[in-house]
């Protein structure tokens, strides 16, 4: 995937000069021009599976429709709008709307954001409608699973969403509307010469926005991209994981430096697997997209007016760095932390004073049982919940190596093929002991003798 981004990317570059070359001046034409390099790009991705296309149109829902939509990735067919090159598409069939731009700077950054706030709208509006017909269906595992991220427990079934605190609540349909929400991509090609230009766009665009409708966490779009090298992304889990603050909230929108095509290529192979459960080739997986965090929410109840967001931003001016990304590492894991997975592995979750735990504690010296799980809890292999220590349900797993016990995800093999590259070749192939009971979902107690 790495080598494919920086094809794509060289490709949008070199091409992009030949445009901002050209003499034309008519707007609509030049729309055109770079909405046609988007959709060559993006054609030249291999989704894994035959009905996934690249369109331009229309889309419908119910007796609505979108305006007209730039680019789009789409299952299966439309219908032609005759004597174009368009189609409409009813929406459940759209993967991902993209909105194209020569230029963004702050005009056209409000215009693209206000441009695919209303496709959002139409979004909102068609599950609602399903909704109310009683066939709205949908799975929660993804939001559920970033979810537990943030708040390190499970939350319930959608439907018992009011059981949660209002903070937990809000979150929670944030992360469910964005997994109903076909993703929102905005392009321009010439623009912010910075990333800390580009952040300072986007404070300026929800500055005086606090609990205003169409400025909340769910309306602004998953990725903007600006010059070809300065990305905002959000960090909804899909696949981009965000991170919790008491004091200020969720961390939930990020600005990156990485290759925009590399980004562009998670969020639309990562949608792909999950609607149509293919498996894209990611290769060994093992690089993570470097970003730093930009905004900060805490949702807000409004007496007698429509809930929103208290946003924070982070004004500091960023470090320079280079492109590009970081290793992904599993956890290597101290003989303590090591012989607590094994408890819990073996005899099931654990009360705190249960006679095992109390036990554990006496054998291996422990004081504190917190602060020594502090970097198992922090990583989510284990959760604590009602002072029930429990292994999270995924695919954890624990492999030896030389001596050495590490602990990692093995989401998409990433673990293994992380084994694979890391070790020397052996006489047998290394062995991983999955440590997750379930791929979802709570572990629930055993019988413990306290």
């Amino acid at each position: 995937m790495q080598v494919l981004a920086e094809v794509l990317k060289k490709l949008a570059d070199q091409q992009k000069i030949v445009l901002n070359s050209q003499p034309v001046k008519h707007p609509g034409l030049i729309g055109q021009m770079y909405e046609g390099l988007t959709k060559d790009v993006l054609k030249q991705i291999d989704f894994s599976h035959p009905d996934i296309k690249v369109a331009s149109g229309v889309i419908t829902s119910g007796g609505e429709e979108s305006g007209e939509i730039d680019c789009m990735v789409v299952i299966g067919d439309g219908e032609p709008i005759p004597h174009t090159n368009n189609f409409y598409y009813p929406i459940e069939q759209v993967i991902a709307v993209f909105e194209v731009k020569k230029n963004l700077y702050s005009k056209e950054l409000n215009h693209a954001y206000d441009h695919l706030n209303n496709f959002f709208q139409l979004s909102k509006q068609d599950y609602a409608r399903r909704q109310a017909q009683g066939n709205l269906e949908f799975k929660t595992t993804r939001p559920a699973m970033e979810f537990m991220i943030l708040f390190g427990e499970w939350p319930p079934h959608f439907d018992d969403i009011a059981s949660l605190p209002f903070h937990k609540a809000a979150v929670y349909q944030s992360l469910v509307r964005d997994w109903l929400t076909p993703l929102r991509i905005t392009i321009g090609y010439n623009g912010f010469k910075s990333e800390d230009a580009l952040r300072k766009g986007v404070g300026t665009l929800f500055d005086g926005k606090e609990n205003v409708r169409g400025y909340g966490v769910a309306d602004m779009p998953n990725l903007m991209i600006s010059n070809n090298g300065h990305s905002i992304i959000k960090l909804n889990g899909m696949p981009y994981q965000g991170n919790w603050n008491d004091d200020i909230g969720w961390g939930w929108l990020a600005s990156s430096n990485a290759n925009p095509y590399l980004l562009i290529l998670e969020l639309l192979l990562d949608r792909v697997e999950l609607l149509l459960n293919t498996k894209p080739d990611r290769g060994h997986d093992q690089d993570l997209e470097e970003h730093i965090s930009l905004m900060y929410s805490w949702p807000e109840k409004q007496p007698g007016a429509a809930n929103g967001w208290r946003h924070t931003f982070l004004t500091e001016k960023i470090p320079k760095r280079e492109p590009g990304q970081r290793k992904w590492m599993p956890l290597t894991l101290s003989n303590t932390e090591k012989e607590f997975i094994r408890l819990i592995h073996q005899e099931g979750p654990q009360f705190i004073g249960s006679t095992k735990l109390t036990a554990f504690m006496d054998k291996h010296s422990v004081e504190d049982i917190h602060e020594s799980t502090q970097a198992l809890r922090k990583a989510r292999v284990i959760l604590e919940a009602n002072n029930i220590f429990s292994i999270c349900s995924g695919d954890w797993r624990v492999a030896k190596v030389r001596g050495v016990f590490y602990c990692g995800d093995n989401a998409g093999s990433r673990f293994e093929h992380w084994l694979g590259l890391n070790t020397v070749p052996m006489r047998w192939p290394l062995k991983t002991v999955k440590i997750s009971r379930s791929e979802i979902g709570p572990t629930l107690p055993w019988p413990v003798v306290s």
